[in-house]
């Protein structure tokens, strides 16, 4: 059965929010390029998301795809994931049948990932006592923050959250007073914007004992990820 697919991140009216989705699109293009590819996203668009996954079913069936899946680019299960991209596919009439698949943030891969992107970074600080800190947007579904704690537990990491900011220095403040001497703190976003350079600022009052790692994926890692996740299971 041959599926077309449908990438939507969380977007915004910045124009790099879509452009960074497109630039996934663009990877896992040139990975399949028998299979058609498309992006989108939930916010700052000019057409809504019921809207966009209308026009590309109609282009699919228009091919001769037997299916559309959406894959949710978003690393919580938060409302987006839970029911704002769930109404939006359920209230669309489509020429295809469009299921949505695992978000990104539940493929089984990323918890490696994480872990050796926090290795990499310990390496380079020989034998002294460091500990990590996995900062995270946040949720209120219980859903998303299960999900978050287990990643912190398997990486022995402390999660704080941008949705109470607070969390954030009182995570370093403990970690600091318990002995650490060099704290990693890794962003768990998939795309810059204003919320990570925020992030960034509160990280900078802690010039010598904090190390603000970079975002942990980048564009054709996030597009590896959909392929060994998604794609390959039907293409191969």
């Amino acid at each position: 059965m041959r599926v077309a697919y449908f990438l939507v991140s969380h977007g915004s009216s910045a124009p790099r929010s879509l452009l960074a989705v497109q630039s996934v699109r663009d990877v896992l293009r040139k990975m399949y390029p028998q299979v058609l590819f498309a992006a989108g996203c939930l916010e700052g668009q000019d057409q809504s998301l019921t809207q966009q996954c209308r026009t590309f079913a109609e282009i699919a069936y228009q091919q001769g795809y037997a299916q559309v899946q959406v894959i949710p680019l978003f690393l919580l299960a938060g409302s987006h994931v839970l029911q704002d991209i769930p109404t939006a596919i359920a209230g669309m009439v489509s020429p295809l049948p469009i299921t949505i698949t695992n978000y990104l943030g539940n493929f089984p891969s990323v918890t490696a990932h994480l872990e050796q992107k926090f290795c990499q970074a310990e390496q380079s600080f020989g034998v002294i006592k460091t500990a990590r800190l996995l900062i995270c947007h946040g949720s209120r579904q219980a859903e998303g923050m299960q999900r978050i704690s287990q990643i912190g537990d398997r990486l022995s990491a402390r999660i704080a959250t941008w949705s109470d900011q607070q969390t954030i220095v009182r995570q370093i403040e403990q970690m600091l007073a318990e002995g650490a001497e060099r704290i990693c703190a890794l962003p768990y976003f998939l795309f810059a914007g204003k919320t990570t350079n925020a992030i960034a600022e509160i990280l900078q009052s802690y010039p010598t004992q904090v190390v603000s790692l970079a975002l942990p994926f980048s564009v054709p890692e996030i597009a590896e990820m959909v392929r060994e996740a998604i794609v390959y299971q039907t293409y191969g």
